[in-house]
């Protein structure tokens, strides 16, 4: 059962990072098109949940930069476009298999597989290109990132002088100083186990002390998650285990990470809309566990934003939001192309053929 949130006051909250189009590709069946990237999906299912949830985006005047803008305006979320120039809007493509009904696991391709040209990658915001914005910061509680880059630091310190939260969610350490850097300037720092291994996670902790880190979580697949947090002695505890939650009928793990991360904020920001000195094992714990039900919950469904989607199986999952406010499954729709928008365009990646 997801525990229920102590607090109404709506937060508003800011997205910057790895924001893309999912391309979900599944045998036998239509190809989806939803908004993803981490960024993507934990801002959506913020505002899915509720929370006022805005994105800073690069301007795309491509055809999946449209189906981006479309479904961010369907669920709710505010995009803020930054550059002069237009970019390539980033896709990913997931290979789902599945087999008499059963969930054997997915790939993610950086290549089209019918066009063989390469997907657009994300390109980083910058120090010139967040200026704009500078001044309107105040009114966020939080900033949640998957990526860095000089621009993003220059918000995250904005938003840290100002006693916001800062979520930090890294896919990988490939520079272990920068990595270790930026996680101590962060007041949630997330990650998975298959991205950043248990050395470099206890290696962190040990540096933790004197660094903004309140709580630090590694996720562990289906063995649940270990964290450390901030205690009233400034200190951060030792390991603490939590078991997954149980996935009641299980379709696609692809963005079960995400939906932990968001309930985790919702849960945890109710109770600390500032960022605090400390925090006590029991609002960490029921606001993971909370995180957790979500990630059980959307394994149900296609895709890292599947949930956002749903139009069936609703009476499944209904209980576990006894307690909280249920979602309202507004039978919301993601956008496809038309058939005439894709002339000369390759029908998978919706990149021009030369």
């Amino acid at each position: 059962m997801i525990h229920k949130n102590t607090c109404s006051t709506q937060q508003k909250i800011l997205g910057v990072g790895l924001i893309c189009i999912d391309i979900i590709i599944r045998q036998g069946k239509s190809l989806r098109y939803y908004n993803g990237g981490s960024c993507g999906n934990v801002i959506s299912a913020l505002s899915f949940l509720g929370w006022d949830s805005d994105l800073i985006t690069r301007r795309h005047e491509d055809i999946a930069g449209d189906i981006l803008k479309i479904n961010f305006d369907k669920i709710g979320v505010n995009h803020i476009e930054v550059g002069k120039k237009p970019s390539h809007t980033p896709r990913i493509i997931e290979k789902l298999t599945i087999k008499k009904g059963e969930y054997l696991g997915h790939d993610f391709l950086l290549k089209c597989p019918d066009c063989f040209q390469e997907l657009p990658k994300l390109k980083l915001i910058n120090t010139t290109e967040i200026k704009p914005i500078i001044q309107s910061l105040y009114r966020y509680g939080a900033l949640y990132t998957d990526r860095i880059s000089a621009g993003i630091r220059s918000l995250r310190d904005n938003f840290n002088q100002h006693g916001a939260w800062t979520i930090y969610e890294p896919n990988s350490f490939r520079n272990i100083n920068a990595f270790l850097k930026n996680a101590k300037e962060s007041t949630i720092v997330k990650f998975s186990s298959e991205k950043i291994p248990f050395e470099i996670a206890n290696r962190l902790r040990s540096l933790a002390d004197e660094s903004k880190i309140l709580i630090i979580v590694q996720t562990l697949g289906e063995n649940g998650l270990r964290f450390c947090f901030r205690k009233r002695n400034k200190k951060l505890s030792s390991w603490i285990n939590l078991p997954a939650q149980p996935i009641t009928n299980l379709v696609d793990i692809a963005g079960a990470g995400d939906w932990c991360t968001a309930g985790t904020i919702i849960n945890l920001l109710s109770i600390h809309p500032k960022s605090p000195n400390w925090l006590t094992e029991n609002e960490v714990i029921s606001a993971l566990q909370y995180g957790q039900a979500l990630s059980a919950i959307s394994c149900s469904f296609v895709g890292g934003q599947g949930l956002i989607y749903a139009d069936k199986n609703i009476d499944k999952i209904t209980p576990a939001f006894e307690g909280i406010k249920m979602p309202s499954f507004k039978q919301i729709k993601p956008t496809n192309p038309r058939k005439t928008q894709l002339n000369k365009l390759c029908k998978t990646c919706l990149q021009y053929i030369s």
